[in-house]
């Protein structure tokens, strides 16, 4: 049981160690920086092993295990750690060759000297019973070891946070600040169990105590260099190009998280949002079903528009993707096509041939479209509604008098007050010259309609200013024309309003009237009758 339980506690250790350096060099075997980060995770590995080996074997055996084993393999875990951090300075090539390298493996020199003389100048060679534990005896240069270990990690911390301050690169500056963060556990591991340790470790503590800290440095070591230092090759290509591309690009995993997007992409729509569902609005969650659907069959993706969020409004965006592995983990690359603008020009082109150029009204074309929606089946049918076709009375002579500038002025006030004074699902259109159409939802009878059509008549009672004081209280005269008490095509209820709103200019003007079946026998009136625009007008 008691050599079971060593085993654990310096062997589960070593075969994470051996596993993870053996890993690091799998990735990337050719970068100098991997070997390093792997002889360091060897030489801690090996050295857990020395340690067990004192544990185990006999107490006559432990002096010459410390001597072999575990010096060696401390000092060359310092000389790779040393020369690790010159690389990550960018020190060794700015030196003249072969400096760095000395820098570096002096550390081994003693060591070299521990093992051709016999004498340790680190610690101790003598070793005594602790209950279970064999511990070594904590002497005056153990502790000198342990003080000028922490001033090297004190000048490495200074050296990382100078460099950090001037590097440029987001992805350096995290990485130096990982490595800044396991120096500060080495550091703190070996002053509270390596330098203030008592003469004899108490006894609920291993022997070495203070290797827990190499332990937690090796871990967040690897977790800094991870995303940088230790990639392939092909992989630092991958990711060169990737952040180069002028394109944006997002890289999206199989939850829909976004692993890494390149500069375009942050600048198109912001560094925040770690899902794809932060960019995009509840209405999409079935574009997200259908994401994760895909990515599991791994199926391309084309040419997909979706409206993203954006701190200046929603921008539409067309996706284009495939897939890569990394690591062993699939990603899909998204490459993010801006459509913003090309919609708002064709949004514009729509709204221009759908709308009248003086009052922003719907054209003529636009008026028989939703007319044509109102009767056939489909979500856009209504019931019960209202055709009314308005004329401004003597509009002639305001155009001869004050001219087209002030005709054109009456007109665009007219409109605006027909569209004021109907509600949200009516439909006020100007047809041309000095008339409109209007389409009145919810016109349940003659009554109804008629009180429509004195509603319209009110609306633009009011006096319009013209010119040098000069002023006019316009009228106007409406035909209106109720659906379904009148049958027929667009064609036939346009006509049949237009029929109305000449009786009510024969019978004197400004009033509203509401087509009568007996005037559509009258011949003059229907020979005066427009015609709707012919199958695709706009």
């Amino acid at each position: 049981m008691h050599t079971l339980w060593l085993s654990a506690i310096f062997g589960l250790p070593a075969f994470f160690l051996f596993h993870w350096g053996l890993d690091t060099l799998r990735r990337n075997a050719e970068d100098t920086s991997a070997r390093l980060v792997a002889a360091q995770h060897f030489s801690l590995g090996l050295m857990l092993l020395a340690v067990y080996a004192v544990q185990v074997l006999p107490l006559a055996d432990a002096p010459a295990v410390a001597l072999y084993g575990i010096g060696t393999f401390a000092v060359l875990l310092v000389a790779f750690g040393v020369h690790l951090f010159l690389r990550v300075l960018r020190v060794m090539g700015r030196l003249p060759p072969g400096v760095g390298l000395a820098l570096a493996y002096v550390w081994t020199v003693p060591g070299l000297w521990t093992l051709a003389t016999g004498q340790n100048l680190f610690s101790t060679l003598r070793f005594v019973r602790t209950g279970m534990w064999i511990d070594p005896v904590y002497d005056s240069r153990f502790h000198l070891t342990m003080w000028a270990s922490l001033a090297l990690i004190a000048l490495i911390e200074v050296a990382l946070g100078w460099v950090r301050r001037r590097a440029a690169d987001p992805g350096r500056r995290g990485q130096i600040t990982g490595l800044m963060w396991g120096a500060g556990l080495l550091s703190a591991s070996n002053l509270f169990l390596g330098a203030l340790l008592p003469a004899h470790t108490p006894a609920w503590l291993p022997p070495y105590p203070y290797l827990l800290g190499m332990l937690l440095w090796i871990y967040t070591m690897r977790l800094a260099m991870s995303q940088h230092a230790f990639r392939p090759h092909r992989l630092q290509q991958y990711h060169h190009l990737f952040a180069l591309t002028p394109a944006p690009l997002l890289m999206v995993d199989s939850a829909g998280r976004i692993a890494d997007r390149n500069s375009a992409a942050v600048r198109l729509l912001g560094p925040s949002g770690e899902f794809l569902s932060d960019l995009l609005s509840d209405a999409q969650a079935p574009l997200l079903a259908e994401f994760r659907s895909a990515f599991a069959r791994r199926q391309p993706v084309r040419g997909r528009e979706v409206p993203f969020r954006h701190a200046a409004g929603i921008r539409w965006l067309s996706l284009e993707g495939d897939y890569i592995t990394v690591d062993g983990t699939p990603y899909c690359i998204l490459v993010l096509h801006d459509l913003t603008q090309e919609r708002e020009r064709q949004a514009a082109l729509t709204h221009m041939a759908l709308h009248d150029d003086l009052t922003q009204l719907p054209n003529a074309a636009h008026f028989y479209e939703r007319l044509a929606e109102a009767l056939a089946p489909g979500p856009g049918r209504w019931s019960k509604f209202a055709v009314a076709i308005v004329d401004l009375d003597n509009f002639k002579r305001v155009n001869d008098t004050w001219g087209h500038q002030i005709g054109n002025a009456v007109l665009v006030e007219l409109a605006e007050r027909l569209t004021q004074h109907c509600r949200g699902a009516d439909m006020v259109s100007r047809l041309g010259g000095d008339e409109f159409g209007v389409l009145l939802a919810d016109v349940a009878d003659g009554l109804a309609a008629q009180t429509a059509g004195d509603r319209l008549l009110a609306a633009v009672a009011a006096p319009i200013l013209l010119a040098r004081g000069a002023s006019m209280a316009p009228t106007i005269s409406v035909g209106l024309c109720l659906y379904p008490s009148q049958r027929g095509d667009v064609d036939s209820l346009i006509r049949a309003a237009d029929i109305a709103m000449y009786q009510a200019k024969r019978a004197g003007k400004n009033r509203a009237y509401v087509f009568r079946e007996e005037w559509a026998h009258d011949g003059p009136l229907l020979a005066e009758a427009p015609q709707a625009p012919p199958a695709g007008l706009v």
